[in-house]
């Protein structure tokens, strides 16, 4: 059964092993080559200590020395090397309070957190070593913990929060034992770093059919720790258009999208975009981008649009973010009670947006062919509110009508609407 790994992979296992020691591709890689899909990371575990390692290779960035791991950069890739090790207590929560290095693959194995993770392949000898069987759940297509799952969640919380993640977007199921020692774990999940909890929820919020798996967060608790902004919407009476709570309506318009996670996020947050997305700590251009879209959320409306009104819109979310308001309102539309009517009505009005959104016309007062130095020059008007309140003006006209925007046109609207009298003479 030998696998397709990457030449330079298989030359770092055999430099490992030309040094006296043992090597392998494990976890991730290990579970995505058995499952016939593309490997994007690349793990190495090995008995050669960190400075052994770090002598080997020309350049090595040393990520997480004190659990053992370096990271070699190569020309081609790049690939995270660990130590074999036993990990002892964690009092974080995340992170064990101190590792041994050991001599024996299975060991290492022993610490990792799910069957389909705990499993080693040299791509030098083709040997396989799967001490937990994580080939038959594989198989079996099952997120099943390595020893007993409480255990395993209590000595790192965000463990509860992979099991989902790998169940929703690998299609899995999580055994029947690993999901119940989920609840037991949530004050554990507490203590980890928002940033970490983030990651694991917009990876699953990639999944194809993740409204279950948000539902198997709320049931078990870790919806009350990953994002408390959706569950406090369960039970709140939605709008007439829609049955159920504003919980159900934001999980099928969440649902209904089709990516990508961020926008997925924002779908279920409508109500308290900012909040959410600072609490979560998302980038600030993240958050820029949720408070636009729910701002504009409602202002594509199935009622007469003028083209001009679209291009405000356009301008006011910007092109680059057409595309998911687009999605977002579609998806609103798809959940609703007579929705095949409604999207095909909305499917017509995004064609619409669609074209005036690739057509020429000035998103902002700076792209006018007028400037405010056009301004100063040619009507003497001073630089500052004057100018800026004229240009917005001319800027809105030229929404309405872009074919407007030519120096003498513009020029003209402007001794038309703001001094008529100098006009007349």
């Amino acid at each position: 059964m030998r696998f397709d790994v990457p030449a330079w992979v298989l030359e770092i296992v055999r430099a490992l092993k030309a040094a006296g020691g043992k090597a392998f591709v494990v976890g991730g890689p290990v579970r995505d080559l058995l499952l016939g899909r593309v490997v994007s990371d690349w793990d190495i575990a090995t008995d050669l200590v960190p400075d052994c390692v770090v002598a080997l290779f020309p350049k090595v960035v040393p990520t997480g020395l004190k659990h053992g791991t370096v990271t070699i950069v190569g020309d081609a890739g790049k690939a995270e090397v660990t130590t074999f090790r036993r990990e002892g207590p964690y009092a974080d929560g995340r992170h064990p309070d101190a590792v041994e290095f050991v001599r024996d693959i299975e060991i290492d194995l022993a610490r990792r957190d799910f069957t389909v993770n705990a499993i080693a392949y040299d791509p030098e000898s083709d040997e396989l070593r799967d001490p937990y069987d994580g080939q038959s759940d594989i198989t079996a297509r099952l997120i099943r913990a390595v020893g007993a799952a409480r255990d395993r969640f209590r000595e790192d919380g965000l463990r509860p929060m992979r099991a989902v993640r790998f169940a929703a977007t690998l299609g899995f199921e999580i055994e029947a034992a690993t999901l119940a020692a989920i609840p037991e774990a949530i004050e554990t999940t507490r203590k980890v770093a928002v940033e970490r909890i983030r990651d694991e929820l917009l990876k699953m919020l990639g999944a194809s059919r993740m409204a279950r798996w948000i539902e198997v967060m709320r049931k078990s608790g870790l919806l009350a720790v990953a994002l408390p902004e959706l569950l406090a919407a369960r039970g709140i009476a939605g709008k007439p258009h829609h049955a159920g709570d504003l919980y159900d309506q934001r999980v099928a318009i969440c649902e209904a999208i089709p990516g990508p996670a961020r926008l997925r996020l924002v779908a279920l947050v409508l109500d308290s975009p900012g909040a959410a997305f600072i609490r979560l700590a998302m980038s600030g251009a993240d958050r820029r981008f949720a408070e636009t879209l729910v701002q504009h959320h409602d202002s594509l409306h199935l009622g007469d649009l003028t083209d001009g009104a679209i291009r405000r819109i356009i301008a006011s979310v910007s092109r680059a973010n057409v595309e998911a308001l687009l999605a977002m309102r579609r998806a609103d539309f798809t959940t609703r009670a007579d929705g095949p009517v409604l999207v095909s009505a909305f499917d017509t009005l995004a064609t619409r947006v669609r074209r005036l959104a690739a057509e020429a016309w000035p998103d902002r007062p700076s792209g006018l062919a007028l400037r405010g130095d056009d301004l100063i020059a040619s009507l003497g008007l001073y630089s500052g509110p004057e100018v800026g309140v004229i240009l917005r003006a001319l800027h809105a006209a030229v929404l309405d009508d872009p074919a407007l925007n030519t120096r003498d046109a513009l020029l003209a609207i402007v001794r038309r609407e703001f001094f008529p009298k100098n006009s007349e003479k």
